[in-house]
């Protein structure tokens, strides 16, 4: 997957670092569902909360992938995810936490590969924070403004201007002989 790429192993993210497999193709590179169509800009940002703050539920979705999605073979690889998530204090991530993952024509049965999905999506949604920018004021303070702020308050008050004003010099009135 990622043969040209420097320092990154085979099959893992085009994103320098992150430690999630790359899966999703762009411009001939192969990224994670975390780093795909974001400015690179980021990627060093969204690798720091992946291994930082997310390296839990990271390790679960490796983790999970490596089993298959199943547990038959290795219910250990289970265990050490459920105490991983419960040492982090996410508890609401376990498989079928409050219902989640289960089929709707199997409730109490949770699916493996939706545990999964919710997992990720986790990921997905903490690093999207990352893309939304500090909000910058649009508008500049400005002292207030004498006369006119529209054009129809302009307009009316050009006609009152030249209401007002004195006669222009060229102009007769009537009954003016010379």
């Amino acid at each position: 997957m990622n043969d040209d790429q420097p320092g990154q192993p085979w099959g893992m993210c085009a994103a320098f670092g992150c430690p999630l497999l790359g899966t999703l193709g762009s411009d001939g590179r192969w990224f994670c569902f975390c780093h795909i169509h974001k400015p690179s800009s980021l990627n060093d940002a969204i690798t720091a909360r992946l291994r930082g703050p997310l390296s839990h539920i990271v390790a679960a979705t490796l983790d999970i992938r490596r089993c298959g999605a199943s547990f038959h073979q290795s219910p250990e690889t289970y265990r050490v995810i459920q105490q991983r998530l419960m040492s982090a204090g996410r508890r609401d991530l376990l498989l079928g936490a409050n219902g989640a993952d289960c089929s709707p024509h199997r409730p109490g049965r949770p699916i493996v590969k939706q545990w999964v999905a919710r997992l990720e999506g986790v990921l997905i949604a903490s690093c999207a924070e990352l893309e939304k920018p500090e909000r910058q004021r649009t508008q500049v303070q400005t002292t207030l403004i004498a006369g006119p702020k529209t054009a129809a308050e302009f307009a009316e008050a050009a006609r009152k201007a030249i209401a007002n004003s004195p006669r222009v010099l060229n102009e007769r009135e009537p009954g003016d002989d010379e």
